[in-house]
């Protein structure tokens, strides 16, 4: 097998790969899928981002499973989900659609509603796949309309990792973590004035997946992203204006810090930062730096809130329609998923497996436990309809930046993103 990086250049927007829905290239997207093979020979291309986390234990696994049809990694150009969506835009000019694709799970709507992704429930049986092996939760969020369309290969949930040594430093119980909103502003407010740390806790809001981030505390506080109906966006009502104002109020505070996932992280190694609240997938990156200093805990809920957790990371979805194929790719989505593969994912990332088995090995290790607890509390990823999603989800996540650096109020930044995406909604 052999790995071959996408270079940069010519990159799509994902409003462009969404466009093509309704546009001609529709159709040849559909003769893509089907025409059998995006390669010249019988091995299968499997799209991934190009994040280690997600390559190296994909890599490790059909190495590792006897008996796989031969599959070859194609990689985005870059490590986020959107990337996938322009590598496949480039795939589709290129007449080259790979048989097999990892998208971000809040994407499997589109890629149903617009004929690509196939439907699993006939496929992946026959190929070795046992339902009864994942929780019906995990399968939930690769259905839609009923039917499944993808399943969760990879799954982080918002886990809070906090600095033990800073904790006592600071007088407060290592054991005893914060386990709502209000506990953890009064911890920051404790590491911060007894100067244990320069700051207390951070979360990635400024990252360009800060949508998932605010939909963890927007969820569990009550509110939504987008109506039931799809036609109307909430995340400017009282439950989203809420949170980002509570974060805004820790950052003004300087008891919180604003910044990127890789500068929370830093922060956070550096003993800067006390306690983070970022995706269980990073505990692979800060668990050597930090040591035995490291520990973990669900995620604090706002004050009478529910935890409710959407998955983020990636499902994998067949593309091809030739039959032979077909049955080739189940074969390879079956074996990803099963309880070797997701086994080695345990100790090769910080993504947590979805097989029941794996998730029994991961809840033996302290760091993962608390992630693997949240599993039960999952409920799917709001994503917006239609063709414009991601100049949304821009639109909100520009909204979070211009409160936390205090250029607009909080309520003022959701109202302008709101009023703005309500015109994309399509």
């Amino acid at each position: 097998m052999s790995i071959h990086p996408t270079p940069a250049a010519h990159r799509w927007s994902r409003r462009g790969f969404l466009g093509l829905a309704s546009s001609g290239a529709a159709a040849a997207l559909v003769a893509a899928c089907g025409s059998g093979s995006s390669s010249s020979s019988g091995t299968l291309n499997l799209l991934l981002p190009n994040y280690d986390s997600a390559t190296a234990p994909v890599k490790a696994a059909l190495q590792a499973v006897p008996g796989l049809p031969q599959a070859q990694l194609e990689m985005a150009s870059g490590s986020g989900w959107p990337d996938v969506d322009s590598r496949f835009q480039q795939d589709v000019t290129a007449a080259r659609v790979p048989e097999i694709a990892m998208v971000g799970i809040n994407m499997l709507r589109y890629y149903q509603e617009n004929q690509i992704a196939q439907p699993l429930d006939d496929l992946l049986p026959p190929a070795g796949f046992d339902a009864s092996a994942f929780d019906p939760a995990i399968l939930s969020a690769g259905r839609v309309d009923g039917r499944l369309v993808g399943v969760p290969w990879g799954v982080s949930t918002m886990t809070l990792f906090y600095n033990k040594d800073i904790f006592t430093k600071a007088g407060l119980d290592p054991a005893q973590p914060p386990k709502t909103l209000t506990q953890l502003k009064q911890y920051a407010q404790q590491i911060v004035g007894s100067k244990a740390a320069r700051y207390g806790v951070s979360t990635s809001l400024m990252e360009s997946s800060g949508n998932w981030v605010f939909q963890n505390y927007l969820l569990s506080n009550g509110g939504s992203t987008i109506s039931a109906d799809g036609t109307r966006i909430t995340f400017n009502e009282p439950a989203g204006v809420q949170m980002l104002q509570y974060w805004t109020d820790l950052t003004s505070a300087r008891l919180s810090m604003p910044g990127t996932l890789q500068q929370i992280d830093d922060a956070l190694t550096r003993r800067d930062l006390a306690m983070v609240l970022n995706p269980s997938s990073v505990r692979s990156l800060i668990s050597t730096p930090m040591g035995p200093s490291l520990a973990a805990a669900t995620m604090p809920v706002p004050d009478g809130g529910q935890p409710r957790t959407p998955p983020g990371g990636g499902a994998l979805i067949i593309v091809t329609k030739d039959k032979n194929r077909q049955q080739a790719a189940a074969k390879v989505v079956a074996a990803l998923l099963g309880a070797q593969a997701q086994n080695l994912m345990v100790t090769t990332s910080g993504y947590l497996p979805v097989n029941r088995s794996a998730a029994g090995q991961a809840a033996s290790n302290p760091l993962a436990a608390p992630s693997v607890e949240e599993l039960t509390t999952l409920v799917p990823w709001e994503n917006f309809p239609g063709n414009n999603s991601n100049q949304i989800n821009k639109l909100l996540n520009d909204a979070i930046t211009a409160a936390l650096l205090g250029k607009k109020s909080p309520q003022a930044a959701l109202d302008d993103a709101a009023k703005a995406g309500a015109a994309l909604l399509t």
